[in-house]
């Protein structure tokens, strides 16, 4: 039994495959019929996806100009770690901020020569002394 055989017909496949996406949504069975010297007539058939149209080069390039700048632009949610873990990012919290900022206060005298690029171990010792 061979099927309806005009030229280009649609043949509807949703194809769900491993990760939820649909590959593609619909396929063109198309079927061209060639006479042989004979008189016979041979079917040949071949599918054709039809999915996005191709981008020209320049509208690509355009396209990334400004992924590029986007991604500049967006701050990331993660850090990683040693091993390229990705880890969220956490939030200190104003109040948490504004806390540590008075125990130095209280801790440390203001006419010390307390540096901004100083480490923690520094700020001890003049806490200490």
């Amino acid at each position: 039994m061979q099927p309806d055989l005009n030229p280009l017909f649609l043949w509807n496949i949703g194809g769900i495959f491993k990760k939820g996406k649909i590959a593609f949504k619909s396929v063109q069975l198309i079927v061209n019929e060639e006479k042989t010297r004979n008189g016979e007539t041979n079917h040949t058939e071949h599918r054709r996806h039809l999915g996005k149209k191709k981008k020209k080069k320049k509208e690509k390039k355009k396209e990334k100009r400004g992924k590029k700048e986007k991604r500049k632009r967006k701050k990331k949610k993660y850090i990683r770690n040693r091993w390229g873990k990705k880890k969220k990012k956490k939030k200190k919290s104003a109040r948490v901020a504004q806390r540590n900022r008075e125990k130095l206060s209280s801790v440390i005298p203001n006419n010390s020569e307390l540096q901004t690029g100083d480490t923690w171990l520094a700020i001890y010792h003049l806490a200490a002394s």
